[in-house]
């Protein structure tokens, strides 16, 4: 049996070859990167692995939980922030160059989704976003949706999708299935001229569901469908001749 660490390590290893495969497609297709926020950031890993691909120095700021501990950062501690957002939303009086923020936002309650994509639209003209589907699986998502619905709330703040990140890295076994079925640019409709070879799809075409995803959680689904329709039968039955015992 291996030990607890020896999967934590496999796991990071695969969210770093995931950052450094998803901003080394995006980031040479939008403008100059030189400052940039990640919401929900965990250690700090997307930031520090955008740091080393512009090798130079980069204005970062991390946003996550009093639950992150500091000791785990990959960033300074001067360029992290804790919060808890499904409280409050903090005060960022500047815009970056690109925020990001990735499988976060289904796990704030349902009332606070259309204040979070606000918060985020007010952050920067290009927000590298993904989100849990239904059925995906997790700790504590409140709010999985399809991607469309995320598209819409982006909408309302002037944010259109641009789809250039998932096709390039829908086929890599080694990119974390969340990131490559979830990851879409967001951008101001004025700055989209700006992205080179931008592909903006209708909200029909962004709710896609990965196959490693889908054949990852299909069977329990199926059982869990099942097992409703059994109970449902059984419940009929029950209706239908339970009021004519003696």
């Amino acid at each position: 049996m291996y030990a607890e660490d020896f999967y934590l390590d496999l796991m990071m290893e695969r969210t770093v070859y995931s950052a450094r495969k998803t901003l080394s497609t995006l980031l040479p297709r939008i403008p100059e990167v030189n400052s940039a926020v990640d919401v929900g950031c965990g250690p700090g890993t997307w930031l520090k692995v955008l740091s080393e691909l512009r090798n130079r120095e980069v204005e970062i700021l991390g946003i996550d939980g009093p639950w992150v501990s500091h000791d785990s950062l990959m960033i300074s501690e001067d360029n992290f922030h804790s919060v808890d957002f499904s409280i409050e939303t903090p005060p960022v009086n500047r815009k970056y160059d690109l925020a990001i923020s990735l499988e976060v936002a289904e796990h704030l309650p349902p009332e606070r989704a259309e204040e979070f994509i606000g918060f985020l639209a007010t952050l920067s003209d290009f927000v590298l976003f993904s989100a849990a589907i239904p059925f995906q699986g997790g700790t504590g998502h409140f709010n999985e949706r399809w991607q469309d619905y995320w598209a819409d709330l982006f909408g309302r703040k002037g944010l259109l999708p641009v789809d250039l990140v998932r096709p390039l890295l829908w086929s890599d076994e080694k990119v974390r299935v969340h990131y490559k079925q979830n990851a879409i640019l967001y951008a101001r409709e004025k700055k989209i001229k700006e992205i080179k070879l931008p592909s903006i799809l209708d909200g029909r075409m962004l709710s896609l569901s990965h196959p490693e995803c889908y054949t990852t959680h299909a069977r329990p689904g199926v059982k869990r469908a099942f097992r409703m329709f059994r109970a449902s039968i059984f419940r009929s039955i029950a209706r239908r001749f339970g009021g004519n015992k003696k």
